[in-house]
């Protein structure tokens, strides 16, 4: 099932946000419709029982402060040399401007759908400034490793890496990884879903946590 048949069937639609200012971020993904629980099939081959729908937050921009202020209130305590914030396009870049924001920092994108990645001429990091990389979820990982390689290769000083929700490992190439959220859903490799198994349909495909 496609993304927009999923809305379609389901009558998915957002929560309208009201006071947010002391909710929690498992609070928002429960009241704004984010879960989806189901046999999922992820658009890079791996399986699960649910998926999060980030983009119910990136697109309001409510929720987002939101979500930001808890992100930027976590990498001041466990990074607090931070200098510069560097989100990847689409979504980290929108992210991370609104974490700087309460962050009080400069930020910086990085195009990393381009072979090979590039930083864009708007902010790049100087040498000796402390970087933290900002995202919503890493999934597979193999992106932000992406991300993180071209940045040592560049000689930037990575510190951190800061997300929503973080599927893998507590490091990445070597760098430590924060989040504010644990996943309420396994992921399994295809060959291994215990949900293919028991022979219970897909609900969702083509998904991208």
């Amino acid at each position: 099932m496609k993304i927009y048949e999923i809305y379609k069937k389901y009558k998915i639609h957002s929560y309208k946000p009201t006071n947010l200012a002391n909710m929690s971020i498992e609070e928002i993904i429960r009241t704004s419709g984010c879960l989806h629980e189901g046999h999922t099939e992820f658009r890079n081959g791996l399986h699960g029982n649910g998926w999060l729908e980030k983009d119910i937050i990136v697109r309001n921009p409510k929720y987002l402060d939101r979500v930001s202020q808890l992100q930027s209130q976590q990498i001041l305590k466990e990074f607090p040399k931070v200098d510069l914030l560097l989100g990847a396009i689409t979504g980290g870049a929108i992210i991370v401007s609104y974490v700087a924001k309460h962050l009080g920092t400069e930020f910086g994108i990085i195009l990393g759908k381009q072979n090979p990645i590039v930083f864009h001429d708007m902010n790049i990091p100087e040498k000796g400034e402390k970087v933290v990389l900002a995202e919503d979820i890493i999934s597979s990982g193999v992106d932000m490793e992406r991300f993180v390689n071209f940045l040592k290769q560049s000689g930037t000083d990575v510190i951190g890496i800061s997300v929503w929700m973080n599927r893998k490992d507590n490091e990445i190439a070597g760098i430590r990884v924060i989040d504010l959220l644990t996943s309420p859903y396994e992921l399994y490799e295809k060959e291994n879903c215990p949900l293919c198994k028991d022979n219970i349909p897909i609900l969702f495909s083509n998904v991208r946590e």
